[in-house]
């Protein structure tokens, strides 16, 4: 029994995340909840304030990702963290362990990701920007990309576009709803 050529993922390196010493973060940037975009932005920024490198995942798009999603993660939801195929946790284990200083040692040691064209989410990009910039407006471009080198991530793009796209349902979820607090202070308010 051979391998059919359909069967094979589109992107060949990721044949063996069981024994891929990478660091990953699981994500479904398809989903559709605010609660899976936050939550990946929160991970993505603890990860990058303790340098630890990582390649992000969207298991909507990697049918490998979300099989071993499906296997390992028992009860848990995405996003969160999988390294030589087992989930290292989630949100609430991710947040704790930084709180405590124990995100290192909970990891362990991690290679740093290979990044490929042809991935749906990649790392963070080692790479400077071409173009001379000085290093004051190459810090505060940073801060209001919210980018590292510079340049923002495809991860970083979409997780913020996603973010406005949140942003703006609940703006217009909000605007269409009438005030709670005036409708009960109008049926609390006694007659004289």
């Amino acid at each position: 029994m051979g391998d059919s050529p359909s069967s094979s993922s589109s992107t060949p390196t990721k044949s063996a995340y069981s024994t891929d010493p990478t660091l990953y973060l699981y994500t479904s940037l398809t989903a559709g909840s605010s609660h899976i975009i936050t939550a990946t932005s929160r991970i993505e920024t603890i990860l990058k304030a303790n340098k630890i490198p990582f390649q992000g995942l969207d298991v909507a798009t990697d049918e490998k990702a979300r099989m071993l999603w499906g296997r390992r993660a028992g009860k848990r939801k995405l996003p969160g963290l999988v390294k030589m195929g087992m989930v290292v946790g989630g949100l609430e284990e991710i947040e704790d362990w930084n709180e405590y200083g124990e995100l290192r040692e909970k990891i362990g040691e991690v290679k740093a990701p290979v990044a490929t064209p042809s991935q749906s989410v990649t790392a963070t990009p080692t790479k400077t920007p071409s173009n001379p910039v000085t290093p004051m407006a190459a810090a505060s471009e940073d801060k209001q990309k919210g980018a590292v080198g510079g340049m923002p991530t495809p991860f970083t793009l979409t997780m913020r576009q996603a973010g406005e796209e949140a942003a703006k349902k609940a703006g217009e979820i909000k605007s269409s709803k009438p005030p709670k607090a005036a409708k009960a202070e109008a049926s609390t308010a006694v007659p004289e």
